[in-house]
């Protein structure tokens, strides 16, 4: 870890400390509270850098090969965060809690998107959210994301993606895949949250599935 990193990292540090001082008043989110459920399908547009290895497809230097495209081994985790002022509801997900469709799988023709789909709902609050996602984030960034206040979480986030932009968008794992850090492509529109779904119907995507894009992130 370069300097600049564990100086933002630092600065991320005091920045919570200092947010939860002067918020001692305040109720502190919790994981997993609510009345319904909700879920993510996460999209990652070939066009942005990374290669689909589906056999026949993507010729090694079709793309940026510093983003390219390994498969399930190279995203290691996800964190999707469902927030409005009140609240923050979150999960995490490991290489067994989600499956990915590649681009040239997808039985859309018009989508050219290689798509994450987590196998498990969040439970949570109705009414208006925006959902924010992390991809291979290191651990610091999401230990402070999970502590942060609803109200300042947006801010929390960007801060959070400073760091993740200020390391390498793409590190080797242990097998010599590439591990890709990546986070919303664009700020999030707030989404209407029904109350009363049930987890399997938010699940297979009947009710409150909200649809993301990530991209790499770039320093």
């Amino acid at each position: 870890m370069n300097r600049t990193v564990r100086t933002l990292l630092g600065l991320l540090m005091i920045g919570l400390v200092a947010l939860t001082s002067c918020k001692k008043d305040q109720k502190e989110p919790h994981q997993n509270e609510g009345t319904t459920y909700v879920n993510v399908a996460i999209s990652i547009p070939t066009a942005t850098g990374l290669r689909d290895v589906t056999p026949g497809k993507g010729d090694e230097g079709e793309y940026n090969p510093k983003g390219k495209w390994n498969g399930k081994d190279a995203i290691e985790d996800i964190t999707v965060y469902v927030v409005d002022k009140n609240s923050v509801s979150w999960d995490g997900y490991t290489k067994d809690d989600f499956e990915i469709v590649n681009a040239s799988q997808n039985p859309d023709p018009d989508n050219k998107a290689i798509t994450i789909k987590p196998k498990k709902a969040i439970l949570t609050t109705p009414g208006n959210k925006k959902v924010y996602v992390v991809i291979n984030a290191p651990q610091a960034i999401k230990d402070y994301l999970n502590k942060a206040i609803p109200n300042e979480f947006e801010q929390a986030y960007e801060k959070a993606v400073s760091v993740i932009a200020a390391k390498e968008a793409t590190k080797a794992d242990g097998d010599g895949n590439d591990v890709i850090l990546m986070t919303n492509a664009t700020a999030p529109a707030e989404q209407t949250i029904e109350d009363g779904v049930k987890a399997e119907e938010a699940k297979n995507g009947t009710k409150n599935q909200i649809k993301v894009q990530v991209q790499r992130a770039v320093a």
